[in-house]
């Protein structure tokens, strides 16, 4: 009897597991927080619209909540104009940056955010995570909204299948590897935000970005790279998503798992952009470079994606007659020796042997270099020779737009119905984007407030060693290759170039 008694007891102890077991099961599935994908914001103090969230001043960002203002001491003012729709009649609104994040899964979201003011014009720029572009300086009058629409992505450094990305210490600083959040920062003279929608995307169309620090997400002001433009070009429905990073090749991009991330996200229909040869052409040989960029082209067409390959923006150089350099891309000794050969030579002949689509980037920048001329390129470049400005930036992925719209029908149809023919010879003026924070001082230090902390007076340990900085200066002196730049207080500086083709907005 005893054993049976002790059987029986067995058996009601590994029922009581299972059932707590598939109990805790079933709390974690129906956990809303666990869950949560989709959101709707009501901005401001007023009545809230039904089925939203209302947002004030106090609503700071936490990760048990699942939202709020982010980066202590930069939320915005939020007021009741007052009026019968309770969805319009209140907002949030600064004079300046702010952000506001939200706990998502790894994903593509569809985001509608709408803007103004029923009693003041307004001015809006949205950028997200580290710094992308969604669209800038968007005005309303006041009494008048304005709805924008868009799709983004919000990633991990994990790999389905196992493996991580290999991010670097300036990318941990950044927001776009930053956990479990999606950040949108808002920035304009008068930003006023009024409601936001966030909902999983399906099936979008993903554009992946490889490269380096010439198309990659740049986290603080001033340097700005093409890629990080590239997402205010498309309408929802089509998302970029940049894996690039500064100072990477070929070879570097493919052992941090970048490629291998991309991979793992990339489906039919998507596209693969490849841009390199700023860093390749230090240290790989030719036949490495093409090999690596084959293995791109592979990777891609293995999924039904299209692979497309971006030729390496131009560096700014010029002689001390003033005549730009034509090719900064060949690198000369023994050949077949690592950073021996023409890598834009092989970088084309590797599209042509491929059958890939090629944009002419090299060219089209090298035209707006040319046509601007010493002086008045200068104000593209943050570094003078090779990075970007906000500005540079810009201008750089209205080349690679313009290709998209030229060569990639497909693609094409997501562009923004305001993307007109872009002609390098008529570049145009600086689109003047307001100024992010530098965000980077709350992951080190919390409590610190640092608006532009890095613009003025910013040690920049970000050049990449041995390459070729030297060039000449508009008073056509040489100035030496530095290890380090000193940046001063930032200055916008403007040509008096005019445009024939429209500035996308």
């Amino acid at each position: 009897m005893a054993y049976i008694q002790a059987m029986a007891n067995l058996k009601i102890s590994a029922i009581d597991k299972l059932f707590t077991a598939g109990f805790i099961v079933v709390i974690c599935v129906l956990n809303p927080k666990a869950q949560t994908t989709s959101y709707k914001f009501d901005f401001g103090s007023g009545p809230v619209k039904p089925g939203y969230t209302q947002i004030l001043t106090t609503t700071l960002y936490s990760t048990t909540q699942g939202y709020g203002w982010d980066f202590k001491l930069l939320q915005p003012s939020c007021v009741d104009r007052g009026g019968a729709d309770s969805l319009l009649s209140d907002l949030c609104f600064k004079n300046g940056v702010f952000y506001f994040s939200v706990v998502l899964p790894e994903g593509n979201y569809n985001v509608s955010v709408t803007l103004g003011d029923p009693s003041v014009a307004t001015t809006n720029t949205l950028k997200a995570e580290s710094r992308r572009l969604f669209f800038h300086n968007l005005q309303t009058t006041a009494g008048q909204f304005a709805t924008k629409t868009f799709t983004v992505n919000r990633r991990n450094t994990a790999i389905t299948g196992g493996g991580t990305v290999g991010i670097t210490t300036r990318e941990a600083a950044g927001l776009n590897w930053d956990g479990n959040k999606l950040t949108f920062e808002f920035n304009g003279s008068r930003t006023s935000v009024v409601s936001m929608e966030v909902t999983p995307a399906v099936n979008p169309v993903q554009v992946f970005l490889a490269g380096n620090s010439t198309m990659c997400d740049w986290a603080t002001e001033t340097e700005a790279a093409w890629g990080q433009m590239f997402p205010s070009f498309f309408k929802q429905g089509a998302v970029i998503t940049s894996i690039a990073e500064s100072g990477l090749t070929t070879s570097a991009f493919i052992s941090q798992n970048r490629l291998s991330k991309i991979n793992s996200l990339m489906k039919s229909g998507d596209y693969l952009f490849a841009e390199f040869a700023h860093n390749d052409m230090k240290t790989l040989t030719i036949a490495t470079y093409q090999t690596n960029l084959r293995n791109f082209i592979h990777t891609a067409r293995l999924k039904n994606a299209t692979p497309v390959l971006v030729s390496p923006t131009v560096r700014r150089q010029f002689d001390s007659s003033g005549q730009e350099r034509a090719n900064s891309f060949i690198g000369t000794g023994t050949a077949g020796a690592a950073g021996v050969g023409d890598f834009l030579a092989a970088f084309k002949q590797v599209a042509a042997d491929s059958n890939v689509t090629l944009i002419d980037l090299n060219g089209c920048s090298a035209s707006i270099v040319r046509t601007l001329g010493l002086a008045g390129s200068l104000p593209l470049y943050w570094d003078s020779v090779t990075h970007f400005t906000d500005y540079g930036a810009y201008e750089m992925a209205r080349c690679v737009v313009d290709g998209v719209r030229t060569k990639i029908p497909a693609l094409a149809t997501y562009l923004t119905d305001d993307v007109t023919p872009f002609d390098p010879t008529h570049p145009d003026s600086d689109p003047l984007i307001p100024l992010s924070a530098d965000t980077s001082v709350w992951h080190s230090a919390p409590a610190i407030v640092g608006i532009n902390k890095g613009i003025t007076g910013k040690t920049n340990l970000l050049w990449n060693a041995g390459e070729d900085q030297s060039f000449y200066l508009p008073n056509g002196s040489k100035r030496a290759s530095p290890s380090r730049n000193t940046v001063g207080s930032i200055k916008r500086l403007k040509t008096t170039t005019s445009s024939s083709s429209k500035s996308k907005k």
